[in-house]
């Protein structure tokens, strides 16, 4: 039988959603490991939305989804493509380790499944006109941009490294590097090929 949520369960839930402000980020975190590793992330996200939660939970995602239709369409797909990876039984996660050893052992575990999630941030930012040219820089300003769609969750940072990494690598979104420039009031070199003439001297013979 189908789980069904009640009309006073949804009042309630709507009504105490903004306790979610309260909850610590790492606690936040967990819940949402579990959400991206069920192979149903399109279904709850768009259950949390529907419940007024997602604004608290994921409130930049929130904000999103809700600005801009092109973007949420391609979160969604994004979303629907990392739930066949879940479903997968060499790819479920929550199949072979809990939440808890998610954050205390291997941090990585997690970074294949975000990088679906941040995906279409990741493009989007990408696209912009004025974003930094050198990769360095672009990829500072990457990981910042990541730090604030996935706010307030406390997540690990070689996990989000990774999950970046793997997008701009598989996108093909790096920038390439600037040309080396010459330092001021350097100047190249004439060589001049070395020619080495015989000087003879002639004396006259009396």
């Amino acid at each position: 039988n189908q789980f069904v949520i009640t009309l006073p369960l949804r009042l309630a839930i709507r009504r105490d959603a903004p306790l979610l402000d309260s909850v610590s980020p790492s606690r936040l975190a967990e819940e949402f490991y579990k959400i991206i590793a069920t192979g149903k992330s399109v279904e709850i996200i768009q259950a949390l939305d529907r419940y007024g939660l997602l604004q608290y939970l994921l409130p930049e995602v929130h904000a999103s989804i809700h600005g801009d239709k092109a973007f949420k369409d391609a979160f969604l797909r994004d979303l629907a493509s990392l739930d066949l990876v879940a479903q997968a039984p060499e790819g479920s996660l929550l199949n072979s380790v809990t939440a808890a050893e998610i954050i205390q052992a291997d941090k990585r575990l997690i970074s294949p499944f975000l990088a679906w999630f941040i995906r279409q941030r990741i493009k989007d930012f990408a696209a912009l006109r004025d974003f930094p040219k050198e990769p360095a820089t672009f990829r500072h300003e990457v990981f910042s941009d990541i730090r604030v769609f996935l706010s307030p969750l406390s997540l690990p940072r070689v996990a989000l490294e990774e999950a970046m990494e793997q997008v701009l690598q598989e996108e093909d979104l790096l920038p390439a590097p600037p040309p080396k420039r010459r330092k001021h009031g350097q100047r190249k070199k004439n060589i001049k090929p070395r020619t080495e003439s015989m000087h003879l001297e002639v004396s006259d013979a009396n």
